[in-house]
């Protein structure tokens, strides 16, 4: 049975992917919407088994880290391009570490390759590419202090202690 921490690890990334789809894409794109049931269907995974004040509480802990992850971006300007490529760069450390494992095949996995172009498109936008190199570590930096990924270093990080 997974622990609190690594249901809302696992939760993390769709939620914060959802985040863009909702804010980002045309919502009556049927490409969109299968994408959002993907995600969703990544979301309540993650806390499947639970039940009343257990679902209620992990949900508002969700709800905070999203809170705290997104509060900073938006107030540099809140792109949802932006959100998108530093929380794909986040998933990537955090698969990269093993800490998550994102088997071909899965609800989340199946989204993010149709969201992959959008996302390479974005990343390489010179604006965003100068935004997410400076808030992505301090964005998982963030979620590490909230206690979640502790086992992951951002780039920067390891460089420096090579």
């Amino acid at each position: 049975m997974p622990t609190d921490v690594q249901r809302i690890e696992l939760a993390f990334p769709a939620e914060a992917m959802l985040h863009v789809v909702d804010h980002g894409a045309d919502p009556k794109d049927p490409t969109v919407q299968r994408v959002r049931r993907l995600i969703v269907g990544t979301v309540d995974e993650a806390f499947a088994g639970l039940t009343g004040r257990d679902l209620r509480k992990l949900r508002t802990r969700l709800d905070r880290t999203m809170r705290a992850f997104l509060a900073p971006i938006a107030a540099i300007g809140g792109r949802v391009d932006v959100v998108g490529v530093i929380a794909w760069r986040i998933l990537a450390a955090v698969l990269e570490a093993n800490v998550l494992v994102l088997p071909e095949g899965t609800p989340l996995s199946d989204a993010l390759e149709v969201m992959r172009p959008a996302l390479e498109r974005a990343a390489i936008d010179s604006v965003v590419s100068a935004r997410v190199e400076v808030e992505w570590p301090a964005a998982l930096r963030r979620l590490q202090a909230d206690g979640l990924y502790g086992a992951v270093m951002a780039q920067a990080e390891r460089a420096a202690c090579a």
